[in-house]
């Protein structure tokens, strides 16, 4: 295969995996590939070449066009332009070996070192659409579900709804590759995707018995949530509307935008955490050093990965990808792409050291508070699953709010808001009702 500017690579299907090298001064050198997949090209037929532009953007040509496989676009050959090369200017030392580990990361039957959760990325089908280049949005909408579940159920608080947007293609395209959406669903959900498990008797449900075919997550209402109100975008692009984004308006999200998009949501959804994240983040230098120290100590780590220098736009799509890290080997990778909501296809990807342009990742440091982010009901009885492998029901002990509300506690650490539960009282000598008195935290109103 080969870029648009005279670099070639090469590429291997495998049982059941592939992996793709660059071939620099004759020797190769590995930039992506799973265990787990065949690549993206594998089904392709009558195609006349292929062309790689770095993990996620992926070509062929056809008579004189140039076809995206994973968007659908469709360009002009003889306006595509741009060179793909590997990041060797990230003044690592010399590359780790998996010497070491902790109670906060393991080591996986492939040899990798992996945060203890890693199950959860490997599962995770459960996450916003990447429509309009928002990648950066969907990993943080992946590393939020992750906090939520197994560090703070304050992370997304419960029961916030937003608009969740679903684009149906038009099936509309011309030759520059502009596509229209039409046909907007928009619906209120949770930003939490919450998910229920057949009842299981014991005191606690870990990770390890959770089943491998859900997990909780985000829902596309979260994507839409951090669009209009919180992102920033890389180089002053303006802070558009998700309603306004085109194909050829992609929202770049290098690990500054990342840190800032994360800081605004958190002021406003979650302030009393604001002291208890720890963010680590830096570009071009140290790209590869600091992600492994974030993921030995358990804390995924979001990757900017360096997609292709451009001399032009004919190119519609951002000119890197952001991914979640959950664990490395060597110079290798184990990433969640952050495609394909529903399925796991591209949740265990392998990519080299040197495709990174940069990293963001969010260490939380303050109490633990269960998440109910996983139930399970026997009879009539609900019962909440956190991701620290706790599972109970909860007992509430209730206090007054105002007239309209009252607080629930659990010793859990779980804490919800609800409307007062009135019973009316009638005296002997009166026939209507003189007070009232809720049955859960006992505040007495006179009528």
């Amino acid at each position: 295969m080969k870029d648009f500017d005279g670099n070639n690579f090469v590429l291997y299907e495998l049982d059941n995996g592939y992996a793709i090298y660059a071939l620099v001064d004759d020797q190769k050198i590995f930039v992506e590939g799973s265990y787990k997949m065949n690549s993206i090209y594998y089904h392709l037929e009558n195609f006349e070449e292929l062309y790689y532009m770095g993990p996620g953007s992926y070509y062929y040509q056809k008579m004189n066009k140039i076809y995206n496989i994973r968007t659908k676009e469709i360009y002009e050959r003889s306006k595509m332009k741009g060179s793909y090369e590997l990041n060797f200017t990230s003044n690592n030392v010399a590359n780790q070996t998996n010497k070491k580990s902790n109670h906060s990361s393991i080591i996986d039957s492939n040899g990798y070192i992996v945060i203890k959760e890693n199950k959860y990325f490997r599962n995770l089908n459960n996450f916003p659409e990447n429509w309009f280049g928002e990648c950066g949005l969907v990993a943080l909408s992946i590393l939020l579900g992750y906090l939520d579940t197994f560090h703070n159920d304050d992370f997304i608080p419960n029961g916030q709804t937003y608009y969740g947007k679903v684009y149906i293609d038009s099936g509309s395209v011309d030759v520059e590759g502009d596509r229209v959406y039409d046909g907007v669903n928009t619906r209120i959900e949770e930003l939490i995707k919450i998910v229920e498990y057949p009842y299981v008797e014991g005191k606690d449900y870990k990770l390890d018995d959770w089943p491998p075919f859900t997990m909780p997550g985000t829902n596309y209402a979260m994507r839409d949530y951090l669009m209009d109100k919180y992102i920033s975008i890389f180089g002053n692009l303006g802070k558009p509307g998700i309603e306004d984004l085109k194909i050829n308006q992609p929202s770049p999200m290098a690990d500054e935008e990342l840190k800032k998009t994360l800081t605004k949501y958190v002021k406003d959804n979650c302030p009393h955490l604001i002291n208890y994240i720890n963010i680590q983040s830096g570009n071009l230098f140290y790209t590869h050093k600091q992600p492994k120290i974030c993921i030995e100590s358990g804390i995924p780590t979001i990757l900017i990965l360096a997609n292709y220098k451009q001399e032009s736009r004919n190119l519609l799509e951002n000119d890197w990808h952001d991914v979640v890290a959950y664990g490395y080997k060597d110079d290798k990778f184990l990433v969640h792409m952050g495609w394909y909501p529903g399925y796991k296809n591209y949740a265990e990807i392998i990519i080299s050291e040197a495709t990174i342009y940069g990293y963001f990742a969010v260490e939380y440091t303050g109490e633990h508070t269960h998440s109910q982010n996983v139930y399970m009901q026997k009879e009539n009885e609900v019962y909440y699953v956190c991701g620290c492998g706790y599972k109970h029901k909860h007992l509430f002990d209730y206090k007054y709010l105002d007239e309209n509300t009252h607080y629930g506690y659990c010793s859990c650490g779980v804490k919800i808001k609800e409307s007062h539960e009135w019973k009316f009282i009638t005296s002997r000598s009166f026939t209507k009702p003189t007070s009232k008195c809720c049955e859960k935290c006992g505040i007495s109103i006179l009528l």
